[in-house]
């Protein structure tokens, strides 16, 4: 794939509508980063935390508002762990990286971040309705709540420090050192294995989680690159998920919102104590979207294989030596392991 930052955006592949950013693998000192970016999301998490704690000594940050400005003031936190989380990412990776790169800057950051926000509202809306039509869901009241701004909460914080962990922190340094389906699979059980900690969590909660969620938001990570997309739609699919349609999401034990909802009939397909997330309906919706995502990754050409040690030292000479800005390495000049 000949792409380059410097063709139009009708020159450059397409992705929804969306010029995708050239595939640059020649930041430096990835173990370094690993390690520097798990240190930026364990002091966010902790400062957010010690507010959180300051502001509602007795319950934790994401439990279901009792009032409106309790909604807000957890909105607002789940907004500064986002900023710190992204702050801290940008850091590293121009001071530590040494390459600025595309992942979050360049233009098209204001959509990208939309369209995810369409996507995960479309992809919880379906997987609701269909859980509807068969009996599963039902709608016991509507209403306004101020567990509709725990929802957002409970999109804004995990939507951006998970897939700051996750996808660009786990799966942009593990794809130059394995290869992006090694990292996918490996990103993917982690994730799902995070989840476990949760107070409905369940062996198969935790597998659907990884198999629905974790690879897709994977592999839309792959296609475009960047943090943008897999935050909103991260964002989108837990913010309505609990602020909308009243689920409880991931097996946290946490529900309400503008429905007030349940689930009944066979665990397999109501998820039990994980929710809507452990509904075979919703693994089978989101498996059938990734393999889509996986036929428009490849048919693209944004796979990529492991880099050796000699690549990445023939690359990062050819940087140095030309002295160019991340927004003017190409694929075939930076990443010469890019797949076609």
């Amino acid at each position: 794939m000949d792409e380059h930052p410097q063709l139009s955006d009708q020159q450059r592949p397409q992705f929804l509508g969306l010029a995708l950013s050239p595939i640059d693998r020649t930041d430096r000192h990835r173990v370094a980063q690993f390690f520097a970016l798990f240190a930026v999301y364990i002091v966010s998490m902790v400062i957010t935390q010690l507010l959180s704690a300051w502001l509602f000594p007795a319950t934790p940050l994401m439990r279901p508002a009792e009032s409106y400005p309790d909604g807000l003031i957890q909105v607002v936190l789940a907004c500064l762990l986002a900023i710190l989380c992204v702050s801290g990412l940008a850091l590293v990776i121009r001071f530590i990286g040494q390459r600025p790169g595309l992942l979050l800057g360049g233009p098209g950051r204001v959509r990208e971040f939309a369209l995810g926000l369409l996507a995960g509202s479309v992809l919880v809306s379906l997987c609701f309705g269909v859980l509807a039509l068969i009996g599963v869901y039902h709608v016991d009241s509507v209403g306004w709540s101020p567990v509709m701004l725990t929802g957002l909460a409970v999109g804004i914080a995990p939507g951006f420090s998970e897939e700051f962990l996750m996808r660009a922190t786990g799966m942009r340094l593990l794809d130059g050192l394995m290869g992006s389906v090694p990292a996918l699979i490996l990103t993917s059980a982690i994730f799902g294995g995070l989840h476990i900690t949760n107070s409905g969590a369940t062996i198969w909660g935790v597998i659907a989680i990884a198999l629905e969620a974790g690879v897709l938001f994977g592999l839309l990570f792959i296609i475009t690159r960047r943090l943008w997309m897999c935050a909103g739609v991260h964002t989108a699919w837990n913010a309505l998920q609990l602020g909308l349609f009243g689920g409880d999401v991931s097996g946290t034990g946490t529900s309400g919102g503008f429905f007030t909802s349940h689930m009944s009939g066979p665990e397999i397909l109501s998820g039990g104590s994980m929710g809507m997330e452990g509904s075979i309906v919703t693994v089978l919706i989101l498996c059938a979207v990734s393999a889509v995502l996986a036929w428009k990754a490849h048919q693209l050409g944004r796979f990529t294989r492991r880099q050796t040690r000699s690549e990445r030292k023939l690359i990062h000479g050819k940087v140095s030596m030309v002295q160019a800005p991340a927004q003017e390495v190409t694929p075939h000049a930076a990443d010469t392991n890019h797949s076609h």
